[in-house]
């Protein structure tokens, strides 16, 4: 993805702004917002933070997720700090593990922690920041929104870039959680179908939920729709007006950070 340097928003002096982030090897993609959840600026920057810092000396607060796919999932009751290494270990390079911060996030609503692993070089980034910035994986914060669809059973497929993260529920418990390359419609509609029967759940019995960066009426939707009749997309809260709306790709989970980080 080509990545654009815009100037849309200039700041009031007098007024606090929410940042609300998603960051991945070498890419910021943030909002922010503004009282009342109107996004004021919205853009996707090489990691620089002179930019930031320089336009917004004057945040209030910094959501910020990681999206990688260095996680894993450890149930509460076998969680400590040793475990949450040893776990880790299994999903990083082993000549590259002296460059990792080990972090977890505790997932009530799951009971589980997501433990995951972020360069050093991205984390010094993310405390360069005006405020104190509260640090979330991704998938804790998919994991932290409501459960309760239509049905009982439930696919949320979250786009970033080339990956898909996939989390299903069944009976308001959660069966799965994962992160897949995925360049085509046919290859996101392969590991739905895959999570599906795996899952042992009926086509017609099963809610496939969009977030991230999809569009109602895409090719995805489109190709999907037909294997699948439920199909709905995660609903906005934020406010984007005018040319704001022509960076709706931006926008994927950065209302999920900003309501559940």
């Amino acid at each position: 993805m080509e990545v654009k340097k815009t100037s849309l928003h200039t700041p009031d002096p007098e007024k606090k702004y929410e940042l609300s982030a998603l960051i991945d090897v070498d890419s910021f993609f943030y909002a922010i917002i503004e009282s009342g959840g109107q996004v004021v600026e919205i853009d996707h920057i090489k990691l620089s933070k002179e930019v930031l810092l320089e336009k917004y000396p004057n945040l209030k607060t910094a959501k910020i997720a990681v999206a990688n796919s260095s996680y894993t999932l450890i149930p509460a009751a076998e969680y400590n700090e040793q475990s949450k290494v040893d776990y880790i270990h299994q999903v990083t390079e082993p000549s590259m593990q002296n460059q990792y911060v080990y972090l977890a996030d505790f997932v009530e609503k799951t009971g589980l922690y997501v433990c995951y692993a972020i360069s050093k070089s991205v984390y010094q980034y993310c405390f360069g920041l005006p405020v104190i910035p509260v640090i979330r994986h991704q998938i804790s914060t998919m994991l932290s929104q409501s459960n309760n669809g239509k049905l009982s059973s439930r696919i949320h497929v979250s786009r970033h870039q080339d990956y898909i993260t996939i989390t299903a529920h069944v009976d308001g418990q959660l069966r799965v959680a994962n992160t897949f390359e995925s360049k085509s419609p046919i290859t996101t509609l392969y590991y739905i179908t895959l999570v599906q029967k795996n899952l042992g759940v009926k086509k017609s019995d099963i809610e496939v939920e969009f977030s991230g960066a999809f569009t109602p009426g895409d090719e995805t939707e489109k190709l999907v729709s037909r294997y699948y009749t439920n199909l709905n997309y995660k609903p906005y809260s934020l406010k984007m007006d005018g040319q704001l709306l022509e960076k709706s790709s931006y926008y994927f989970p950065l209302q999920s950070v900003s309501l559940c980080v």
